[in-house]
């Protein structure tokens, strides 16, 4: 029943293999109608290949060999970039697809060097070359794993065009698990850590190196062994990215999502070597006045509309320095619509603190988080029953909805610590 189809797929094949003269004519015309017929040219045949790398036979199949023989050429400098650009990425996902395309590019020499080549190769428009750059360090890492990637950031530091491309590229390749399989080496996660705290410290004045990279480093952390333990310069370069950019938003949101990820227990690790690493990582922050400038962020940001960057920050301040410091937060906070957000997510961060750390709240504090709650959950309530419309506010229920859920498990904790039934009014 396939014969129909593979055949059609061939005669595809064939016919696009036909005009490869649109781009193995290096020294031809240069004109935008001769680049763009070479552009569509490689993009053609690349999708009909890839359509097809799937299948076991096509590897012998010399029309497909010679198409993959075109697109390396493609690639070469003597093409123009965004030519190069289409024919890397239609092989960069041939060999995200096939281990055995795959194998066959490593074998390919010619073809590694021509994607270092254009990697190095550096033009007059930053934005351009992020772009074309970043592609073929993707290309490259599919192929080669972190180590390339590793490569790139450490052989040309001072760049921080290429360091940018180049963590933008393992962006792409972590966020896509079918992609991670093929390139992820995770005995190699601790160099890769390092190279990506080197770049942050060479270019620390660029804000996009900055919470890129830490994203990348928050991407990493994911995929590592549940027993690895974080390298102290990877801890002390992200908050230090924190404090030479505190107005900078992408680089606080960045620092507090990875941070909450550093500190949050590890899937699939034994209890106590979780604790351990999680004990590290704090005394390594607090060595970096971790409090101090998380803390500075809560007022810096407390009319902020993003509601996970409190739950985050909640959650590092109250275990690297105390709960009662965003319990403090909360207090300070005023009872009034744009402070709704912020008091949801402290409220959030906390729960999620508690949940993660039964024993984080000792009784006399535990008793103070609830009357506290009660005070805030009140002034919700009643804000929502003075709503003209009758509809309460979304921030207002979101308010309500968390102080609930934090006061029920407080409730309960109490009663595990022998504290009796604590009356307290947080439901409405």
């Amino acid at each position: 029943q396939q014969r129909p189809i593979l055949e059609t797929l061939v005669k595809l094949t064939e016919h696009y293999l036909k005009v490869r003269t649109c781009c193995t004519d290096s020294t031809g015309d240069q004109s935008a109608s001769h680049l763009s017929a070479q552009k569509n040219c490689v993009e053609a045949l690349g999708g009909v290949l890839n359509s097809l790398s799937s299948h076991a036979w096509l590897g012998s199949f010399l029309p497909a060999c010679e198409g993959v023989r075109l697109l390396i050429q493609a690639t070469g400098t003597d093409y123009n970039e965004r030519v190069a650009r289409s024919a890397a990425s239609s092989l960069g996902h041939m060999a995200a697809s096939s281990a055995a395309w795959k194998q066959s590019l490593i074998a390919h020499g010619q073809f590694i060097s021509i994607l270092g080549q254009r990697i190095l190769h550096q033009q007059k428009s930053e934005k351009d070359d992020i772009g074309h750059q970043r592609c073929f360090c993707w290309v490259a890492t599919i192929i080669g794993g972190l180590p390339v990637v590793t490569e790139v950031m450490t052989s040309k530091i001072s760049s921080p065009t290429l360091q940018q491309a180049a963590i933008c590229a393992l962006i792409d390749i972590l966020e896509d698990n079918s992609e991670c399989a093929m390139a992820i080496n995770v005995d190699q996660v601790h160099q890769t850590m390092e190279a990506l705290s080197m770049t942050m410290s060479q270019h620390r004045a660029r804000a996009p190196v900055q919470y890129k990279a830490i994203h990348a480093l928050g991407l990493l952390h994911n995929v590592s062994p549940p027993s690895h333990h974080l390298p102290a310069v990877v801890l002390e370069g992200v908050l230090g990215a924190l404090k030479t950019h505190p107005t900078e938003y992408k680089v606080a949101r960045a620092v507090c999502r990875a941070l909450r990820l550093f500190l949050s227990p590890r899937v699939g690790a034994d209890r106590e070597s979780s604790h351990v690493a999680i004990r590290r990582a704090i005394e390594v922050l607090q060595g970096q006045r971790c409090g101090d400038v998380v803390g500075k962020l809560l007022g810096d940001w407390s009319q902020a509309t993003d509601k996970e960057l409190f739950i985050d920050a909640a959650f590092v301040l109250g275990l690297v320095h105390s709960p009662l410091i965003p319990l403090r937060q909360l207090e300070e906070s005023k009872p009034e619509p744009e402070f709704y957000i912020v008091r949801a997510g402290l409220i959030k961060g906390l729960f999620e603190l508690v949940q993660s750390f039964n024993d984080i709240l000792q009784p006399p504090h535990l008793l103070c988080a609830i009357t506290l709650l009660q005070r805030v959950l009140g002034e919700a309530a009643a804000s929502a029953a003075d709503s003209p419309s009758g509809v309460i506010n979304e921030s207002a229920a979101d308010v309500i909805m968390a102080a609930q859920l934090l006061g029920g498990l407080l409730e309960a904790l109490a009663l595990w610590q022998g504290l009796g039934n604590v009356q307290t009014k947080l439901y409405i």
